[in-house]
């Protein structure tokens, strides 16, 4: 007979808004395997799968009034969580260290981040907000996030990007880094019209210029970008 056990999360005041289970520890043997926990009370937690809160000691939170967490991707490959908080900041918390490694506050700054995803290898991270700008991210090595030269087409006012998808067929080099032009798509709402398109992002490793460029409808076109409508 099969026994199964259930561990609960220790209860924290506010409402949940982002929850992200880490897919590291069958690549990583640096840090067990982890549930990320966002909270509107402001605060981050980080569990075990037995239930330990390993940001305990070391607290993960925003004092400002209406500002917590509210997007969560892990790394691919290892225990590294991207954090998208309600004021734009965007920061990365080691699984290895217990603290956050870095973040960076002006590029969505004042707007509420609504979407965060990895690339395949973990190369890069995409955000996106809730007035429609999306950004594409590299780490340093001391892991701390650094936008790139990516940049999207001004979007309508009362937009909001919704999703972000990054094609898990990624091309990679012998030494598993992921090309010099990265591909990726991303969903942007508008709500003042009720309607919204996809756009075909492109990153380019030293190109300040790489974005995106528009197609008329239809299916997306192929690279260097494009953008369908959905109404």
């Amino acid at each position: 007979m099969a026994v199964y056990f259930a561990n609960k999360i220790p209860r924290q005041p506010g409402a949940c808004t982002a929850v992200s289970w880490s897919g590291h520890a069958a690549t990583s043997a640096r840090a067990p395997a982890m549930c990320a926990v966002a909270y509107s009370s402001g605060s981050l937690g980080v569990y075990t799968e037995e239930g330990d809160d390993v940001t305990a000691s070391r607290p993960v939170r925003s004092d400002a009034p209406g500002v917590y967490p509210c997007a969560l991707a892990w790394h691919p490959r290892s225990p590294l969580l991207a954090v998208g908080w309600t004021d734009g900041r965007v920061a990365l918390w080691s699984g290895t260290e217990l603290r956050v490694s870095g973040e960076e506050t002006s590029t969505h700054a004042g707007r509420s981040i609504t979407c965060i995803a990895w690339s395949p290898t973990g190369h890069r991270v995409v955000t996106g907000d809730d007035a429609g700008k999306t950004q594409v991210w590299t780490v340093d090595d001391k892991l701390r996030p650094k936008p790139t030269g990516f940049r999207c087409a001004k979007p309508a006012p009362g937009a909001r990007t919704s999703h972000v998808v990054i094609p898990n067929d990624a091309a990679v080099d012998e030494e598993g880094a992921e090309p010099d032009r990265f591909l990726f798509y991303y969903a942007v709402n508008e709500g003042l019209a009720d309607s919204g398109y996809v756009c075909v992002g492109i990153d380019t490793a030293g190109d300040a210029g790489a974005g995106e460029s528009k197609a008329a409808g239809g299916p997306p076109p192929p690279p260097p970008g494009g953008r369908t409508g959905l109404s």
